[in-house]
């Protein structure tokens, strides 16, 4: 039977609950499953996906590096061949842990840096957090693993953007990346203090938008399930289809977007054909 390889495996990993206690968080830090996949489950999970031509292991959490098998499960996954891909909050990030990921070895680690350090702890809920995510992009770029940040857009943080990526290029990350807010979780508890409008998006887009990046890239992403990111293509566009020019690019029409689908968790937007 021919069927299609799964090339991507996003592996949230057991006994991986994080200590943060983020507003956002989809998954309220890392939900126990009962009973856990075991360190044998969890290495047979990896080598299945390598035999089933798998490429890239993502590692994600709660917080990875929780796990008392994290290492064990990377090195297994690079022995097979696939890319390791670790996405984490940073704060157990120390010399020895920068170490352990570079003998790995990890292609990159994402660090989520919320904002400037009283709006990122605030966030975290844990104080001293954007410290230690600054200095695990340290650690790990002195080590030359490529370091992405994850910003999510807020109504806490989305005016200091310019700041944040400034000290993530300072302290050596060479990717800022803007991630959807999930509507999930604490998310969606938080909803009506976290949820940019139109407005805010739009001052966020067009910020965005004006200002040469000098990191490696500002990946394409769609903010909140609803509004439409696109950068470094050729334009960026909001709700009722509303289209903003790319000073640099030609003008181009989005076509079909309809507003989204009332229902919650699983809003969305349609595009048509």
């Amino acid at each position: 039977m021919d069927y299609h390889p799964i090339r991507k495996l996003e592996f949230e990993l057991p006994q991986a609950i994080c200590r943060h206690h983020c507003l956002f968080c989809a998954n309220y830090g890392g939900q126990p499953t009962e009973p856990p996949l075991t360190r044998e489950e969890s290495v047979a999970l990896v080598e299945d996906f390598a035999e089933m031509g798998g490429e890239v292991l993502v590692v994600t959490g709660g917080e990875p590096l929780e796990c008392p098998f994290a290492y064990e499960i990377m090195r297994c996954a690079h022995r097979r061949g696939l890319s390791v891909v670790l996405y984490s909050a940073g704060y157990l990030v120390d010399e020895a842990a920068a170490d352990a990921l570079a003998l790995v070895p990890v292609e990159k680690v994402y660090i989520t840096i919320l904002g400037e350090e009283e709006t990122h702890d605030r966030i975290t809920g844990s104080r001293g957090s954007y410290s230690r995510g600054l200095s695990a992009i340290s650690l790990l770029s002195r080590r030359r693993i490529a370091v992405g940040i994850n910003f999510i857009p807020m109504k806490p943080n989305y005016a200091e953007w310019r700041r944040v990526f400034s000290a993530v290029q300072a302290a050596g990350a060479q990717e800022f990346r803007l991630t959807e807010l999930m509507p999930q979780g604490r998310a969606w508890e938080n909803r009506a203090l976290l949820e940019l409008d139109t407005a805010e998006y739009r001052f966020l887009l067009e910020d965005i938008a004006g200002r040469p990046l000098e990191l490696g890239r500002v990946a394409a992403h769609t903010l909140n399930g609803r509004h439409l990111l696109r950068l470094p293509r050729r334009a960026v566009a909001l709700p009722a289809a509303h289209v903003f020019r790319r000073p640099d690019r030609h003008h181009r029409h989005a076509r079909g977007i309809r507003h989204p689908v009332p229902g919650g968790k699983n809003q969305a937007w349609e595009q048509e054909a």
